[in-house]
């Protein structure tokens, strides 16, 4: 039997009309011929041109002086994180400065910027900005900065742990009874996963361009993929009313979530209004890998009860998420991460926490399905171990366990259209692969 959200679509398509038929690409043209214009390709008649200046270490504290680089001849403007009218992102947590004030959390965060008339001169003036730096211990593991005594790297978060409510410091999910769950088990498999951060590697680095009219409104040419999103932030760091803030998402050079989070936007539009001018900054490959957000890394225990015939009674997961310096989007992808922690999997009794840790690293952020792959590919890493000491095969263990329709989810909602035991039936029909279940 179809399920009706699958029954509905499949009318739709044997009914003709759009669903369910090609289109063609309005852009396709210009990006085949390559033709298409992006914001490193604009040019605005007097536009000045950026360069950054970036953290050494990856925990201290810092002085910067800038008095050199402001002599330069050709430059218009230096910032740094004094300039600005309110040097935070106004993110889910306000933790995030514009540019770094006081102290650096990790090696390549954002000091300054200079505006000058040439990319060349605004990177010999960059080279000029003295930052003295007093070293402080850096974190770089989520389970040492979890550990009593480890220096606070902000200071509202003495113990490195995002809070979720006043009184719990982690996500939590409880679906059933776990305990009993293990009592019913005849086999009970605990396993710990790692995973490193990854490097989106799109094409186009991070751009912006901005540019103040007369009339005092402000607009930003940016390669966002939450123009909204970025318009009100922009508007926040600069204390403008957000009517006063346009920003135009440009065509993207690839993005898979690395560019859903505010990055250049401020920094352009201060340096505009400060100037008078059309101000752009391009990033280099090298600052964007160095620079800006990656997918998280973490570290999962899994510990999952089994019966002899091969059905989950039970499963346990601590997950600890290396979140880097600013949570961006952390709390938001641990509430995924624990949602599907399960992976496609039938799991009656379910116990989750997720901690999301400060370290002194680049940030985590959005990276196609963030939180989502790393809960899933440790999930389906266990189904490999579990069928194998088992004595079962991997596809019919997963057969026995997948998820259907009408299941309940871990946070109890009904699940529709799942098609999960029709891929792998399909899958192993293709291949060949001999199943008995």
């Amino acid at each position: 039997m179809k399920s009706g959200l699958y029954q509905t679509f499949h009318d739709l398509v044997e009914q003709g009309g759009e669903v369910g038929q090609r289109r063609p690409r309005i852009d396709g043209v210009q990006n085949v011929t390559g033709s298409r214009k992006y914001v490193d390709d604009m040019k605005l008649p007097n536009m000045l041109e950026c360069k950054g200046v970036y953290s050494k270490h990856p925990h201290a504290k810092i002085k910067v002086d800038t008095s050199k680089a402001e002599a330069v001849p050709g430059v218009a403007a230096v910032i740094t994180g004094k300039d600005f009218p309110h040097n935070l992102y106004q993110e889910y947590i306000p933790d995030h400065p514009c540019l770094a004030e006081g102290k650096v959390r990790y090696i390549g965060e954002w000091i300054a910027v200079v505006a000058a008339e040439t990319l060349e001169i605004a990177q010999e003036a960059a080279e000029l900005i003295d930052v003295q730096y007093e070293e402080l211990p850096a974190l770089l593991d989520p389970r040492d900065a979890m550990k009593p005594g480890a220096i606070s790297i902000h200071d509202q978060f003495p113990d490195n742990i995002v809070p979720y409510t006043e009184d719990i410091n982690r996500c939590q999910i409880r679906s059933g009874d776990v305990e009993k769950g293990f009592a019913e088990a005849d086999h009970i498999f605990e396993h710990t996963f790692s995973v490193p951060v990854q490097e989106h590697a799109y094409l186009e680095p991070h751009a912006a361009l901005a540019q103040m009219d007369d009339s005092g409104k402000l607009t930003v040419w940016s390669i966002t993929q939450m123009p909204f999103f970025h318009a009100g932030d922009t508007a926040g760091a600069l204390k403008l009313p957000l009517s006063k803030v346009r920003l135009i998402a440009q065509q993207s050079g690839g993005a898979f979530g690395g560019k859903n989070a505010p990055s250049l936007e401020p920094h352009v539009g201060l340096l505009a209004m400060k100037t008078k001018r059309p101000v752009k900054w391009a990033w280099t490959l090298e600052e964007e890998m160095q620079c800006w957000d990656t997918r998280h890394a973490y570290v999962m225990t899994h510990k999952t009860g089994v019966t002899k015939e091969g059905k989950i009674t039970a499963k346990q997961i601590e997950a600890i998420c290396d979140n880097g310096a600013y949570i961006i989007w952390g709390t938001m992808q641990m509430h995924k991460h624990g949602i599907l922690g399960c992976g496609p999997y039938r799991v009656p009794n379910y116990h989750f926490d997720g901690y999301v840790v400060y370290t002194n690293k680049q940030p985590g952020g959005a990276m196609r399905g963030f939180g989502i792959a790393q809960a899933t590919w440790a999930s389906d890493a266990q189904m490999d171990i579990m069928a194998r000491e088992l004595g079962i095969d991997p596809l019919e263990f997963r057969l026995i366990n997948c998820l259907k329709d009408g299941d309940l989810g871990q946070t109890g909602c009904r699940l529709r259209a799942v098609g999960i035991e029709q891929c792998l039936r399909k899958a192993a029909e293709m291949s060949g692969w001999q199943i008995s279940v």
